[in-house]
């Protein structure tokens, strides 16, 4: 994987053995600065990451193709080098869930969506710790609220084990 650019303040290009792009950013000082974007082999966005003196600083974009191959696009912010914020997944660009992230556990309001866009459950957190839940059905009615589980699906679906 060859780098091409040198000096203090360059734009690097590193390549797959097959000759697509797997990424371009700039260093600054000898530290990664500002967007850089990562390709996989078939020259798909793999990520887009933004730095600030070597740490990750901004936005932070992963992509991929699930089985169905729908994109599924995550984002996150960091603020020197920390996830600090609030923190997106998409599949076919449509929003799934999202919520806050401070030093890595769920904090505030975390919302999970129902295929047509509604809102699905809505559960508050701390440190990692669910406080409540509320659910809604497709149609946007309240259906429950304030239930305590261990876990839950990825696409806000309750696993009954009761918590309490």
């Amino acid at each position: 994987m060859p780098f091409i650019g040198f000096g203090q303040n360059d734009t690097i290009t590193n390549y797959h053995e097959n000759g697509q792009l797997h990424t371009i950013g700039i260093f600054k000082d000898g530290k990664k600065e500002g967007l850089w974007k990562y390709y996989y082999q078939d020259g798909f966005l793999e990520k887009s990451v933004n730095y600030k003196n070597g740490l990750f600083n901004g936005l932070w974009t992963n992509y991929s193709r699930n089985e169905n191959n729908e994109l599924e696009i995550d984002e996150s912010i960091y603020i020197n080098g920390r996830r600090l914020g609030i923190w997106k997944y998409y599949v076919d660009n449509t929003l799934i869930k999202e919520g806050y992230l401070k030093n890595k556990m769920r904090q505030r309001i975390w919302k999970y969506y129902h295929d047509n866009g509604q809102l699905k459950k809505e559960t508050k957190w701390k440190d990692d710790e669910e406080i409540y839940s509320r659910y809604w059905d497709e149609n946007g009615n309240e259906i429950d609220k304030e239930i305590y589980y261990v876990s839950w699906g990825i696409n806000g679906n309750r696993v009954d084990i009761l918590k309490y």
